[in-house]
């Protein structure tokens, strides 16, 4: 676990030092869904979307 957390680390630190802008996100303090439920499946005309995200997404 710590090997793991310490190439986190490292990567962060990589990009940072390349330029480019790095933003962390606890996602478990967010109360973060990792999976799509009523709550956040995309609504057509009032309807729940039938068909997966992916697809959804690129519609939009």
């Amino acid at each position: 676990m710590a090997a793991i957390v310490l190439r986190f680390y490292l990567a962060v630190a990589v990009l940072a030092a390349e330029g480019h802008q790095v933003k962390v996100s606890d996602l478990y303090a967010m109360n973060f869904k990792a999976v799509t439920d009523d709550e956040t499946s995309p609504i057509e005309n009032g309807v729940q979307a039938a068909y997966p995200v992916k697809d959804w997404l690129t519609r939009v």
